[in-house]
C-alpha cells in the first residue's frame, strides 16, 4: 500500500495497531487520522476527519493570510495618514508665522500714527 500515496507511520494505542496513513496529510490531519482509527473508525471514517481536520487548518492559514494582508494595508495607510499630518502642520505653522508678522506690522502702523482716536464715521453713513 505504500505505493499507493500511503506514508507508513507507526502508532500503537491499546493493542490496536495502525500501519498506514494516507499520503498528503498535513501533520494535524495526520494525528487526526490515527487518533479517529485508534477510536475505531474505520478507513474511509478516519480519512473524512483527517480531511475535516486539514480544511480547517486551511481556513486558518487563508484567514491568517487575509488579516496579514489587511494589517500591511493599514500600516500603509497609517503611514500615508501620517505624512499628510506632518504636510499640514507645516502649513499651519507657516500661516501662523505669516499671522504673526502681520499683526506685528499693524502694531508697527498703529504705533506710527500716535493718533489714538477711533475713525469717526460720517453722519449719513
Amino acid at each position: 500500500m505504500a505505493g499507493h500515496g500511503m506514508v507508513l507511520l507507526r502508532h500503537i494505542n491499546m493493542a490496536d495497531e495502525i500501519d498506514e496513513v494516507p499520503g498528503g496529510l498535513g501533520p494535524e490531519a495526520a494525528q487526526a487520522y490515527i487518533e479517529a482509527r485508534a477510536q475505531g473508525l474505520c478507513h474511509q471514517g478516519a480519512l473524512e476527519v483527517a480531511i475535516g481536520v486539514e480544511r480547517v487548518a486551511d481556513d486558518r492559514a487563508q484567514r491568517l493570510e487575509t488579516v496579514e494582508f489587511k494589517i500591511a494595508h493599514l500600516e500603509r495607510a497609517a503611514q500615508e495618514l501620517s505624512d499628510v499630518i506632518y504636510r499640514q502642520q507645516q502649513e499651519i505653522d507657516g500661516v501662523l508665522a505669516a499671522n504673526q508678522r502681520l499683526r506685528q506690522q499693524i502694531e508697527e502702523i498703529d504705533g506710527r500714527t500716535g493718533d489714538a482716536s477711533p475713525v469717526e464715521i460720517p453722519p449719513h453713513y
